[in-house]
């Protein structure tokens, strides 16, 4: 497979913890999408960071799921830009990383 994409689950917003059920929804949104539209995934947890306010090192665990595909499943990344979307309205994020073939896209809510 020579595709890959990616969508990256936050862990806070605005440097305090989601509730836990709420991380947990939009883990499973990710991978059940990624899962029926490329036919699986995988789901690595890890550390993320960005430099906030008063050039603080803001950090936050990560799920990054992403899944592997060929030319006919293409159409199936607007879909995954789509969750990206509502995730960042929905977890109050400035935006969500999706990544294509190795190119980095933050998804704000109003790509919605």
């Amino acid at each position: 497979m020579r595709h890959r994409v990616s969508i990256t689950v936050p862990s806070k917003s605005q440097g305090k913890p989601l509730p836990a059920e709420l991380r947990a929804e939009y883990r499973e949104k990710a991978v059940m999408l990624l899962a029926t539209v490329f036919g699986g995934f995988t789901a690595l947890e890890g550390e993320g960071g960005y430099i906030g306010e008063g050039f603080k090192l803001e950090r936050e665990a990560v799920t990054v799921v992403y899944a592997n595909y060929d030319e006919g499943k293409q159409a199936g990344v607007a879909k995954v830009r789509a969750l990206a979307a509502e995730m960042a309205g929905a977890l109050s994020q400035e935006c969500v990383a999706v990544e294509v073939d190795g190119t980095m896209e933050l998804i704000s809510a109003a790509a919605a």
